[in-house]
């Protein structure tokens, strides 16, 4: 893949879309900002504009000099950013386990509603306070909904979110969403109080009806699906029996499966274009 090294010479570039151009490596845009390029200059009335997003850009640690990191000490100096955070390594401490997207006939809720669940598992061996934790479906809200004052997690257990748009705690103590989940897939997001620091994420998956989608052991990175008689909201899924999607059904999944680069983002005031014709294309 033929890399952006032609931008070398481009010292006074200001604004650039790069957005899925299939660029890995960002070094040559750190050595533009270092020597001025793609920064804002206030005095200018010059705001900068960069977008890097949707492209396979590896995400590493924080003191390794790839991935995104090259950037990091100047993308704050850049007004329209996107992503407005560089995408970082998740913590998960908490993690999405399971969870079903089009609950037809499986298990219901207080108000008896067959509505859609989230199953988290605290990795960790200790007490994790969920309390101002957010969840979201959204990656460009990954703030949607936070948990309820006093959620918990004991440690190495796991917890029952209904995805039912009722944004409530009912009688006996179940919690709800203010949102919904689509079968045809969409992102799952914790985000920390802090709202900057990204728990966990999970792609857009397709998930077909009362089938269940989780990691197979508990907490791993292997995802399988599970059939009415192997979902276990609120337990374990080591013990279950993985279930194998028919071929139509496989194919449909697979097309629905997204790279994923969220854009976590913080309490200021996020800048949008109404226009991108002052974008340089490249």
């Amino acid at each position: 893949k033929e890399q952006i090294t032609y931008l070398e010479p481009l010292h006074k570039l200001i604004r650039i879309n790069l957005r899925n151009t299939h660029i890995t490596q960002v070094d040559v845009l750190a050595s533009l900002m270092a020597r001025g390029a793609l920064l804002d200059n206030p005095l200018r009335g010059e705001y900068a504009e960069v977008d890097i997003r949707d492209n396979p850009i590896p995400i590493v640690d924080s003191d390794s000099n790839e991935g995104f990191n090259p950037l990091k000490d100047y993308w704050r100096f850049i007004t329209y950013r996107y992503p407005y955070l560089l995408p970082v390594n998740p913590t998960r401490e908490v993690v999405i386990n399971e969870y079903m997207s089009s609950n037809g006939q499986t298990i219901t809720d207080y108000d008896g509603d067959t509505t859609d669940w989230i199953e988290l598992y605290n990795t960790t061996e200790g007490i994790v306070v969920l309390t101002g934790y957010y969840l979201s479906d959204d990656a460009d809200n990954p703030y949607r909904w936070q948990f309820p004052e006093g959620t918990r997690i004991m440690p190495g257990s796991f917890l029952l979110v209904f995805a039912s748009g009722k944004d409530k705690v009912a009688p006996n103590g179940e919690i709800h969403t203010n949102f919904g989940i689509s079968r045809s897939g969409e992102p799952l997001i914790i985000t920390a109080p802090d709202r900057n620091t990204l728990v966990d994420q999970v792609i857009p998956v397709a998930v077909p009806r009362n089938i269940s989608y989780g990691r197979y052991p508990d907490g791993s990175d292997h995802w399988e699906f599970f059939d009415q008689n192997n979902i276990t909201p609120n337990a374990s899924n080591n013990s279950a029996t993985p279930y194998s999607l028919p071929d139509w059904l496989s194919h449909e999944s697979k097309e629905h499966q997204q790279v994923l680069h969220l854009p976590i983002l913080s309490d200021a005031v996020i800048p949008s274009r109404q226009s991108k014709s002052r974008y340089k294309h490249f």
